[in-house]
């Protein structure tokens, strides 16, 4: 009998040891959406997120230009805004959440705690929290951390450097060759040195966004919104249709090589260049399927009416 209580309370002891150490994370819910935000097991396969539905550990959510999403679990909130890339985890280590964020700004709201045990993953960042209410943006090669409430830790993965943050007070790591800067209001705390690490997430360019987001939405478009030249490539799609062009007024191209397309901004312009049509089952039309007379055509018509201009004022002056 002592022998069976041993044994059951060591396997106890060491079950606890191994769900401290990697246990499975409870999934998200969806709260709320606006816009595009599209969901998935890996980038290559997004579809529309379900607006009651969850998000399991381990899934990819990308919100697209106007799309936002409300994620919650027990007494933790994100607030994921447009043109983000975030990733949830499919397992807490050693107790603590890490997201991977990618693109985009993220809202977070934590439940206090004793010690830290939700953790921000971005490719230049680190932001690890007991309890608080902060903001992780990245913009290009640019990155921050601004906290609402409580306090933040932040690191600077490239140089190794951390401060802890304050409420009112912001981090941020701006270009190459950067370090970790620290302003805001308040006291502001001593930045410390550490040892560089390597990110957890690789980065991921605007162009990079663009395509998960065309990808996810169906379609392969490009738009500037400020109304300049949208250009649209479809030299790898075969045959397809692109839109191109600012709803302000941009100018819409199409580049194709191999492909038939439109491009058209709205209030805009359009210009579209085939090359290499031979190459996609298309064939240059005939000037007669395009309605135009060919200068050989051209030519003898005109010849045609001036023989029959002479011939009519030759009768009138014989008459």
């Amino acid at each position: 009998m002592f022998n069976i209580s041993l044994r059951a309370g060591l396997a106890a002891a060491i079950f606890s040891i191994v769900a401290a150490g990697a246990a499975v994370a409870e999934p998200w819910q969806v709260l709320q959406t606006t816009g595009p935000v599209w969901v998935g097991a890996d980038t290559a396969q997004l579809v529309s997120l379900d607006p009651k539905g969850d998000v399991a550990g381990g899934m990819t959510v990308v919100t697209g230009e106007g799309g936002r999403a409300m994620l919650v679990r027990g007494e933790q909130t994100m607030m994921v805004g447009p043109n983000a890339v975030i990733t949830v985890p499919d397992e807490d280590t050693a107790g603590v959440t890490t997201v991977l964020q990618r693109a985009g700004e993220v809202t977070f709201d934590v439940d206090r705690q004793k010690v830290q045990h939700f953790a921000v993953e971005t490719p230049y960042l680190a932001a690890v929290v007991k309890g608080t209410n902060f903001t992780v943006r990245l913009d290009g090669e640019d990155a921050a951390v601004s906290v609402n409430r409580g306090m933040v830790e932040v690191a600077d993965l490239a140089t190794g450097e951390r401060v802890d943050t304050s409420a009112g007070q912001r981090a941020s790591v701006t270009g190459t060759g950067r370090s970790l800067q620290i302003g805001g209001s308040g006291f502001l705390p001593v930045i410390a040195a550490g040892s560089p690490r390597s990110p957890m997430v690789a980065p991921l360019s605007i162009g990079e966004l663009r395509v998960l987001q065309n990808k996810a939405s169906g379609t392969e478009q490009a738009s500037n919104q400020s109304g300049g030249t949208g250009k649209i490539d479809l030299a790898a799609l075969g045959a397809g249709a692109g839109n191109g062009g600012g709803p302000s007024g941009g100018t819409g191209v199409d580049v194709s090589n191999g492909s038939g397309g439109t491009a058209a901004g709205a209030g805009g312009t359009q210009t579209v260049a085939f090359d290499n049509l031979s190459n996609t089952g298309f064939k240059r039309r005939t000037h007669a399927e395009e309605g135009i007379i060919s200068p050989f055509t051209f030519a003898l018509a005109a010849g045609l009416m001036t023989l029959l201009a002479v011939g009519l004022a030759y009768v009138r002056r014989n008459t």
